[in-house]
């Protein structure tokens, strides 16, 4: 599961840092806690898909971009102020995204993005729109097939976690220097072994 978010959770990382850095704004600690949990937020409607019988949870109103990103924008305008409701709703927007079908080239993905105006799931495919219903973008889905992808090299997680591994490693460098750029084989190296065990374990 955590492979999983892990690009979203470098982006949501990367995302707090440059806008404190174009807008001036100094970034605590727990701006980047809250930047991180926006750009995941959409995915703790998983635990509610364990309680059901959909077979994804892009099928939760949590997972409904008209909707949710309303929702965020007014929240973190009343809240905090149009910062926060700018950066959140930034955040947020990119889980979307990264969800969507044939973004990074990935197509397992699929986001209802005009609903409720539209049922059907908007995607990209070829350079074209690609525009599926419920069933035929769950026709051969598989949550836990979608996670087990993280679990050995193929394009999905040499995609994802590549891209998240020059994420941390840039972030890193701005607060430690070049000695940041360490983490960059580190991270591989954990991931490695992680897929050398996860083949010799029997799977």
């Amino acid at each position: 599961m955590a492979l999983a978010g892990m690009l979203d959770i470098a982006v949501g990382i990367t995302v707090v840092f440059l806008f404190g850095k174009f807008f001036g704004q100094k970034m605590g600690l727990m701006s980047y806690v809250a930047g991180v949990f926006l750009s995941i937020a959409p995915d703790f409607d998983i635990i509610f898909l364990y309680l059901t019988d959909k077979k994804s949870h892009h099928e939760f109103i949590t997972h409904r971009p008209i909707i949710v990103l309303a929702l965020v924008a007014g929240i973190g305008w009343f809240v905090e102020n149009k910062f926060w409701s700018l950066l959140a709703s930034i955040l947020i927007f990119w889980h979307y995204l990264h969800d969507t079908e044939g973004f990074l080239g990935i197509k397992e993905n699929g986001i209802a993005w005009l609903w409720p105006f539209s049922k059907y799931y908007y995607g990209f495919s070829d350079g074209k729109i690609v525009v599926k219903t419920s069933e035929e973008r769950l026709k051969n889905a598989s949550f836990k097939s979608a996670l087990n992808q993280y679990l050995y090299p193929n394009y999905r997680s040499f995609m994802e976690l590549g891209i998240s591994s020059l994420l941390f490693c840039f972030i890193c460098t701005q607060f430690i220097g070049y000695k940041g750029m360490l983490l960059f084989p580190i991270f591989w190296i954990i991931i490695l072994i992680g897929w050398a065990l996860y083949k010799y374990s029997g799977h």
